[in-house]
């Protein structure tokens, strides 16, 4: 038998699940906006997020190793070679050996890759500008804020 003890309990349990499903709903409406299948592939040739972001890794980081692909994206190094495989497959990077270690792989992007990376980060940004298009400047720097606290707390709880 629910006594009131449990049965408000419950019902500030069913409000935080309910705020929190709202804004994972919110999270999950901006994801889709800004994937590859909510712009309809426009700029980033239907490439995963996953796809986007290690060929984005391979970019920011020199001599990227497949290791540190999975490494900075939560893969397994398996994974991160089935990402690598398909980017290559797309010519958007290419495999060679480490300079300081004959062992180890390492990807870069090639001029296709690259020139991607510019298309993708383009149209992002115009989307996100047109977005906030309507927002005076006080919301949208309290929106650039809260993302950005969120982001981090998403980060350290990953970890």
């Amino acid at each position: 038998m629910l006594t009131f003890h449990s049965t408000a309990k419950w019902s500030s349990n069913m409000k935080n699940i309910q705020a929190s499903s709202t804004l994972v709903e919110s999270i999950l409406e901006i994801a889709w906006h800004f994937s590859s299948k909510g712009i309809n592939g426009a700029c980033c040739d239907n490439l995963s997020l996953s796809e986007f972001q290690a060929l984005k890794t391979t970019a920011m980081t020199p001599d990227c190793s497949v290791q540190e692909i999975g490494k900075l994206l939560g893969f397994t190094k398996s994974g991160a070679t089935r990402i690598v495989t398909r980017l290559e497959k797309q010519d958007l990077v290419t495999k060679h050996r480490s300079a300081a270690d004959g062992r180890v792989c390492c990807v870069s992007p090639t001029e296709a890759g690259y020139a991607l990376l510019q298309t993708a980060m383009e149209c992002t940004s115009d989307r996100l500008e047109k977005a906030l298009a309507n927002i005076d400047a006080s919301d949208r720097e309290n929106v650039a804020n809260a993302l950005n606290v969120l982001a981090n707390a998403v980060s350290l709880a990953g970890k």
